[in-house]
């Protein structure tokens, strides 16, 4: 896939995850609180679409928290350890600028590395899915698998991410 832009965000062929992310790069000197709510907003988006298409919840709204959805996509093999450790770590610093009121520039600032990742990860899922045909007897479930597993971590995202789990605890 080649992209158009510069920008993550707008490399995700998503509008939602487009205006979110610009919102958060916007805000990450200037209110990082706000950037890590949105940045975890971009998150839950991703992972709701992938439990929608893999039949787990419908449009109609879902009862559960993103770490049971995260739980989820870990368990039914559909992430891979590296996608299930950017959304936990960005849900658990989200959760604690909530309650805390508060949240590092730095912390922000570190995490767009990552989030710009899973963002740049998931407009490719999504222009592979959308231009491939099923062959035959493949299930919707082994052809997700496939192209979710497919992503790997930036060995400079991986040691970011490390050091925002032991902020974040």
């Amino acid at each position: 896939m080649e992209f158009k832009y510069d920008d993550p965000f707008m490399n995700t062929g998503d509008r939602t995850i487009s205006e979110m992310g610009r919102f958060a790069r916007q805000y990450v000197h200037s209110d990082p609180t706000s950037c890590i709510v949105k940045q975890g907003m971009i998150v839950e988006y991703i992972v709701t679409t992938f439990l929608r298409e893999t039949g787990y919840c419908s449009d109609s709204g879902w009862d559960m928290g993103i770490s049971e959805k995260l739980q989820i996509l870990k368990d039914e093999g559909y992430w891979n350890m590296d996608l299930y450790h950017i959304a936990n770590t960005i849900r658990k610093h989200r959760n604690k600028a909530v309650h805390q009121f508060k949240c590092e520039e730095a912390v922000c600032r570190k995490m767009m590395k990552p989030l710009e990742e899973i963002c740049l990860w998931y407009g490719r899922y999504h222009s592979e899915s959308d231009s491939s045909v099923r062959e035959g007897g493949t299930s919707k479930k082994e052809e997700l698998q496939e192209v979710l597993w497919n992503f790997n971590l930036s060995h400079e995202a991986k040691g970011i991410l490390d050091d925002l789990d032991n902020l974040a605890d």
